[in-house]
């Protein structure tokens, strides 16, 4: 290792010059990074609903809608009529809409009897409350016309539906919220305007996402240099840490975007959380350093000599930290995958970073005269304190802590799943009081789709199929929580009645050739939200209230809705669900599926970091026990404080592992050093928790004080995964301060480590 150490000193130069060479393309592309939080973005290309719900975007358009509620004491007024189509209009006119859907923009079922036709609602907008008043009448006769205004006239809704292309530009989609928030804000005259739907919440994720990147980066670098400033107390030489990791941070940032992808509300925790982690390296190195510097001629040989004491335990630190975020690639949430991917290849970067950078620029001079190695402090003295209580009594020490773990990790039996994002914000957020709003006013506002297949072209317009579907709206009426929604069926019924002059015969006639007569009078463009062109498919477009209630609430609905749908329809002819709500819900299973096998994978994979490491099968497993703790208290403490396995709290366990291992291999490693040294066990477990123990503690605090940072945000799954990974890392250090020397002492070390 000193032939290494000597060769990378030696080389300094010529790696900080590449260092640097290296950040200039990083630096550049770094203003491209662009944010994506649609439902493509999360799921893989292989899923089956992914591809599904492609297949019916195509056919039918987005059901990327945002839902505006103009709330009013009474809608059917002259005046607000007009307000109405003038907010239309503005969001009509918005770039990135298809269209907008109101009283005032959208089509009806017109005519007499023996003649019908389909066409605007309203040619010209009311003048007087008798003309409002017959309007009223028409849309509270139709299912179709209904469903825009809420029960009792207190409301209006514009259907806002967003251009399908908008998913595959960049912030696109979340531009288009916020161009049309502000253009109906500057028209609204003072009215109550409320915005709901899958955009808005996107929208709300990207704000608070940037706005939270941006105050944790800065104080994770305050809380860097402060922090290592106490703990070298020196000032220049505490500034190098945070170079370091800007560095790596650079350079990972630049891959990613080099490598084509996009910030999303999992992925955006990236930089924050390498400037945290990718400092440790850098820290054990400048302690290290400043313990070589008294009794060495240079700084040259200060450096080589902590090269050679720390490089091979900080190359493990980072091969099982990185293995802690490499684990997560089996997750099938894809920016989980590539949170995974990137962190783990940071980690990587930031060890790179530190042997590039940090020879260079200690490693010029002769040390000032007089140093002194760091004096220990009161807390070194505690740590040898608690080091030889935990020696005299490690059998009490382990069943105490036991006695904690066990009622503590019971609570993982009530962990539940959580994949609604609404759930990410406070319930006095203004989109979460819109949200509630308007799913109790119509009764859901996200979207979900009841693809019909008749199996065959011109064979979905029969009576059985359409009374079926008939049958089907009084069926989801029935559901709570559930929007009857529109279809063919309510066209074809609303066409029989208007033409046979009689209201009563509001359903779908008989005859499939009355069908199709009364369909010559329509448009085709129409029937295109609601049938394809070969007249095979029909699509039954309704909303349930997943926005506001959590997934199993929202899973009841959904399974009583595919229980409406059983020995409906004729043989032959296929019903399936599908929708953008509907894929996010579904992602359960992925994260229930990813924590247990990413869990799986990174015990297994350290266990044999820990066996080639120290060359003992028995010190492999003994280094487990302690990082078997943090895993045990973080699910304890979700189940009990009723904290969600979500995108953010999945990562957790790995992450918790991958970091607190660091503190294991340390003082094993250094253990080992000190028994070679031919001391006893237990002066080497002294020397071992004086020399490391300091920056075990310091690495330990700082990191876990910076995941605290992440509670700052607003957003709850931020909160959350910052408050359990601050406490996972700090139970990981009581765990190697008080649980690994109790079962060293009680099971010993391998002969091999012993020096006679």
């Amino acid at each position: 290792m000193r032939t290494v150490a000597t060769w990378i000193v030696k080389l300094r130069l010529v790696l900080l010059g590449v260092a640097l060479l290296a950040l200039l393309p990083a630096l550049k592309v770094l203003p491209t990074l662009t944010t994506n939080n649609n439902v493509d973005a999360f799921l893989a290309e292989g899923d089956p609903g992914l591809g599904f719900y492609r297949e019916v975007t195509e056919t039918f358009g987005s059901d990327h809608i945002i839902y505006v509620a103009v709330e009013a004491p009474d809608i059917w007024t002259v005046e607000q009529i007009a307000r109405l189509d003038m907010l239309t209009k503005t969001a009509e006119r918005v770039e990135g809409v298809e269209e907008a859907v109101s009283l005032t923009s959208t089509d009806a079922v017109q005519g007499f009897p023996g003649m019908v036709t389909v066409g605007p609602l309203v040619d010209e907008l009311p003048r007087d409350q008798a003309a409002v008043d017959e309007m009223r009448a028409q849309v509270e006769g139709s299912p179709l016309l209904r469903r825009l205004v809420a029960p009792g006239g207190g409301a209006a809704l514009i259907g806002v539906e967003l251009r399908a292309d908008l998913i595959e530009v960049p912030s696109a989609e979340t531009a288009a919220v916020s161009a049309l928030r502000i253009a109906l804000a500057t028209t609204n005259g003072g009215t109550v305007l409320r915005m709901a739907g899958n955009p808005v919440i996107s929208e709300a994720i990207e704000v608070a996402n940037t706005r939270d990147t941006n105050l944790f980066s800065a104080l994770m670098m305050g809380l860097v240099g402060v922090s290592t400033i106490l703990l070298l107390r020196r000032f220049l030489p505490a500034l190098l840490p945070g170079a370091v990791v800007l560095v790596a941070v650079g350079w990972t940032m630049g891959l990613f975007i080099a490598a084509g992808h996009q910030t999303n509300w999992v992925t955006s925790i990236i930089a924050p959380i390498l400037m945290l982690v990718g400092v440790a390296d850098a820290v054990h190195f400048l302690a290290r350093y400043q313990q070589a510097l008294p009794h060495c001629a240079t700084r040259k040989e200060a450096v080589i000599e902590t090269l050679e004491a720390i490089t091979l335990p900080c190359l493990f630190t980072s091969l099982t930290t990185a293995a802690g975020f490499a684990a997560l690639l089996v997750n099938e949430v894809v920016p989980v995958r590539t949170f995974g991917t990137f962190a783990a290849i940071g980690v990587l970067l930031a060890l790179v970073a530190t042997l590039a950078v940090l020879p260079a620029l200690l490693a010029f001079g002769k040390p000032k005269t007089g140093l002194k190695p760091p004096a220990e402090g009161g807390y070194a003295r505690l740590l040898v304190a608690m080091d030889r209580g935990v020696r005299a009594r490690p059998s009490l020490v382990l069943l105490v802590s036991l006695g904690i773990l066990a009622p503590l990790s019971a609570g993982a039996w009530f962990i539940q799943v959580e994949t609604n994002l609404l759930e990410n914000f406070q319930d006095d957020a203004p989109l979460v009081q819109d949200s509630t709003f308007i799913e109790d006013a119509w009764g859901g506002c996200s979207p979900l789709d009841i693809v019909i297949d008749a199996g065959e072209p011109e064979a979905a317009l029969t009576p059985e199929i359409l009374k079926a579907i008939e049958t089907l709206h009084t069926r989801l009426e029935a559901i709570e929580g559930m929007d009857r929604g529109e279809s063919m069926a309510d066209l074809v019924s609303e066409l029989y009645a208007t033409m046979s002059g009689d209201p009563a015969l509001q359903v779908v006639p008989d005859s499939g050739a009355a069908i199709a007569q009364l369909l010559l009078m329509v448009d085709p463009e129409t029937t295109d939200p609601m049938m394809d062109s070969d007249r095979q498919i029909l699509r039954l477009s309704t909303r349930f209230q997943g926005a506001t209630l959590g997934v199993q609430q929202a899973r009841v609905i959904i399974d009583q809705t595919e229980q409406a749908l059983e020995g409906l329809f004729p043989p032959g002819v296929t019903a399936r669900l599908t929708g953008s709500s509907l894929l996010f819900m579904n992602m359960d299973k992925y994260l229930v599926n990813g924590q247990i096998q990413s869990m799986g994978l990174v015990l297994v994979v350290l266990l044999v970091a820990m066996t080639l490491l120290f060359r003992s099968v028995r010190m492999g497993l003994l280094a487990m026990i302690p990082n078997l703790v943090p895993i045990a208290a973080m699910l304890g403490l979700m189940g009990w404080l009723d904290i969600r396995l979500d995108g953010f709290t999945v990562m957790i366990a790995c992450i918790a592992v991958g970091i607190g291992v660091d503190d294991t291999i340390h003082y094993l490693h250094h253990l080992r050093h000190e028994l070679s040294t031919g001391k006893s066990l237990e002066q080497a477990m002294t020397d071992t928790v004086t020399s490391v123990g300091r920056a075990l503690v310091f690495t330990s605090v700082v990191l876990a004080l910076g995941f605290w940072i992440f509670c700052f945000s607003d957003f709850v799954g931020t909160f959350n995964f910052g408050l359990l990974t601050g406490v996972a890392v700090l139970v990981a250090l009581l765990a190697d301060l008080l649980i690994l020397p109790a079962v060293v002492t009680i099971v010993g070390v391998p002969k091999g480590w012993l020096r006679s």
